[in-house]
């Protein structure tokens, strides 16, 4: 092939040495020969022959994921090593792997033998379609090219008015790019246009405005305010959209690093819409928030236009106030805090599934207690389950569900024990499922607890409704019938081998027992007909089966007290083995009489028969 030649003078023939010279203009991955000669006295003197190849200089790229998606923009992304070669880096994109369009790197020049990270902005595409892209860099050595990546756009957002919004990916989440200005729910109905300010302090209702009453000059930038019953309707944002609740703002802020940095990457750059100095404003989320300030709830005076934004999430703090975030002109914080209801704010609505929630029917109802119930459905993602519950459907107080946060992709069943209730009164409540699109809340439901009961010494009994069933939850341990003549108290065992009529002890004749696990009584003080309060009987073998068929004591909150048992003889027996307690279902009259019986491995009853001059102790049924 062709020769070529480089001269270097070495000095005088005398001398001895060493010498090299650089080659420029190679070819990469080339085989090259060449020899050294030198000239003495016009005889040229030649080396051995040897060879080279050069090293293939063809930069190694890779296509990255699109970043900041949105309905109309995207950034892709990509790496590149240059091989020590200037690089030029483009990307190819378009509907089709054909691309079609060629976008030079923010960085479109690399040299160097590091790996670097380049990106490319693109706009003006079409919401909901898919692009495809990849990186493309160029050298004098070879041209390379990355793999095919798509993405897909998201689809704008229309409102109830017909107001078009674009939508903005950030994480998991889908944004709307704009503050919220429809005047209208999604259900087409008219959220009320409250322009006096006595009237917008006063609210306790949805309602909504422009800044300063001045829809021309604030409507189209700022969006409208609206007041947090308007939010709390569930159907302020388009359909499939919410208003996010706290725990999804939260989420929002960790993706960003946190709530110091996170409002200088949410906030639109510029002094368009913000006060100089618009501090640490990037908006390289293209979140693109605007400071549209807010409505006063005791004044109803506008303020802080072009200074803070702030953003109401669907999340109440308490009974008055509910939780929201704001931005500032002055630095690059999220800040989180609440708010009266009543306050006028900027909303901004997220995609999302929004967890599934029901609330079913209470259970284990007693005089101070009850289980709430409901199932949900996370739908993937961590989910926060409670239930509100009060005596009104204002609610008040909330309780976390035993399962909560649940998250998966199945249906899951939920609950709650409520203690320390009324007795005799009427609670209302409800399932709220939180997750980050948002809020949902059940239906509501409601409960009474039933009477306690009090016997003829005084003692107050809880009582617990199983099914149409309303029962006393504890042992008896009147020493007097309902007619407050006195029971017999039978302490020696001859004293209760001789009884032929009614009579009652304690286990072990210890009175330390009577609190726990109440007294025991012979079935001739059953047959009296007025052992239990008024209105109140001992239940028959058919009222006891009915009880066990609604299910196990677990199930139906029956408080089972292992109160053993005496025999004929008295002989005590059975404490924390097993409980034991009458019917008033003879099987042979005054010889045998049906009873029912839980051990302590179980909590199933079992039905069993003994003599009536044995002692159980006694559960009494509503008549």
């Amino acid at each position: 092939g062709q020769q070529n030649s480089i001269e270097k003078p070495l000095g005088p023939a005398t001398l001895k040495g060493i010498f090299q010279a650089q080659c420029t203009g190679l070819k990469s991955n080339t085989t090259y020969y060449f020899r050294s000669f030198v000239i003495i006295e016009s005889v040229p003197r030649l080396s051995v022959i040897r060879q080279f190849t050069t090293k293939d200089a063809a930069p190694v790229v890779n296509t990255g994921n699109a970043s900041r998606i949105s309905s109309v923009s995207a950034i892709i992304n990509g790496t590149v090593n240059a091989k020590g070669l200037t690089t030029t880096v483009t990307f190819e994109y378009g509907l089709s792997t054909s691309y079609g369009s060629l976008i030079s790197a923010d960085d479109n020049q690399v040299d160097g033998s590091n790996e670097v990270q380049v990106s490319a902005l693109i706009n003006n595409l079409t919401d909901a379609r898919t692009y495809h892209f990849r990186i493309k860099a160029v050298n004098d050595a070879a041209t390379a090219y990355g793999d095919d990546i798509s993405f897909t756009t998201p689809e704008r957002l229309t409102d109830a008015d017909g107001n078009e919004y674009n939508v903005v990916i950030i994480g998991t989440q889908m944004w709307m790019q704009e503050n919220l200005r429809t005047t209208r729910f999604n259900d087409d109905s008219d959220i009320p246009l409250v322009t006096g300010n006595d009237e917008w302090t006063l609210l306790s209702t949805p309602a909504y405005c422009y800044y300063n009453n001045d829809e021309n000059n604030y409507r189209d930038r700022y969006g409208a305010l609206y007041n947090w019953h308007a939010v709390n309707t569930g159907i302020l944002c388009p359909q499939g959209w919410h208003v996010v609740s706290d725990g999804g703002w939260n989420d929002l802020t960790a993706y960003l690093d946190g709530e110091n940095t996170a409002g200088g990457k949410l906030k639109e750059d510029g002094t368009d819409s913000w006060e100089s100095p618009n501090s640490e404003a990037t908006n390289e989320t293209d979140f693109r928030a605007v400071p549209g300030g807010f409505r006063d709830k005791t004044t109803g005076a506008f303020s802080e236009i072009g200074q803070n934004g702030y953003y109401w999430t669907s999340t109440e703090s308490t009974t008055d106030d509910s939780w929201l975030r704001s931005l500032h002109y002055d630095d690059g914080k999220v800040s989180r805090t609440y708010d009266s209801k009543r306050q006028g704010y900027s909303v901004r609505c997220v995609k999302g599934d929004l967890p599934a929630a029901e609330t079913r029917d209470a259970t284990r109802v007693s005089s101070t207690s009850v289980t709430l119930n409901g199932m949900t459905h996370p739908l993937g993602t961590s989910t926060e389950i409670t239930f509100e519950y009060g005596t009104t459907t204002s609610y008040g107080s909330e309780i976390s569900a035993a399962q909560s946060p649940v998250s998966g992709s199945e249906f899951v069943d939920v609950y709650a024990v409520l203690e320390s209730l009324i007795p005799g009164t009427t609670y209302h409540f409800r399932l709220k499922a939180e997750n980050s699109a948002g809020i949902v809340y059940g239906e509501d439901k409601y409960f009474t607890t039933p009477e306690q009961i009090t016997d003829a010494d005084g003692n107050i009994y809880e009582t617990i409704i199983i099914g149409t069933q309303l029962w006393m939850n504890e042992n008896l341990k009147t020493t007097k019938f309902n007619d407050n003549t006195d029971i017999p108290n039978a302490i020696t065992n001859t004293q209760w081998q001789e009884l032929n009529g009614p009579g009652y002890c304690w286990y072990d004749n210890d009175q330390t027992n009577y609190g726990s696990y109440g007294l025991l009584y012979n079935w001739y003080t059953v047959n009296t007909g007025n052992l239990c309060p008024l209105s109140w009987h001992v239940p028959s073998a058919e009222e006891w089966s009915v009880l066990a068929d609604y299910g196990t004591t677990d199930e139906t909150g029956f408080k089972v007290l292992l109160g053993g048992g005496r025999d004929h003889t008295g002989i005590f027996e059975g404490m924390n083995y097993s409980g034991n307690w009458w019917s008033t279902t003879e099987l042979l009259a005054m010889v045998n009489v049906w009873y029912y019986r839980i051990l302590n491995l179980t909590d199933s009853f079992e039905e069993s028969v003994s003599n009536v001059n044995f002692g159980y102790n006694i559960r009494c049924i509503k008549d």
